[in-house]
């Protein structure tokens, strides 16, 4: 199983919805064209197969970055957004699970994210 950050770049409105509502089923949008999607390979081979009756080749772009747990761990979030989706395989309990803090800041306060779950801290 790997997280697939899936970016796309279509001119038509209409199609550009399709692809949204699509992968909407199959992971989280993070920004406004670009996805986390958790797949294993048959629902990988799956959304390609859906996704390629959509996308118009001559006019689209349409992006697949494959994630390892070594990259993933890698992963920087600056900024306002969702936390990126917890690597395969892991958990937040299991031994070797890296953890990782993420600070952002706020005006006037600190929001630290543990496992997606928020807190904070103010002046």
């Amino acid at each position: 199983m790997f997280l697939y950050v899936i970016s796309y770049d279509v001119p038509d409105d209409k199609r550009r919805q399709k692809i949204a509502d699509l992968l909407e089923g199959y992971g989280q949008r993070v920004q406004y064209s670009v996805f986390e999607c958790r797949l294993n390979t048959e629902k990988y081979n799956d959304f390609r197969r859906r996704l390629r009756k959509i996308v118009k080749l001559e006019e689209d772009n349409v992006r697949f970055y494959p994630l390892s747990k070594h990259t993933l761990s890698q992963v920087e979030t600056w900024g306002v957004g969702v936390p990126v989706i917890e690597p395969p395989g892991s958990s937040p309990h299991s031994l070797g699970t890296l953890i990782e803090w993420k600070l952002q800041w706020l005006p006037s306060q600190f929001l630290v994210l543990y496992y997606g779950v928020p807190t904070r801290w103010g002046h």
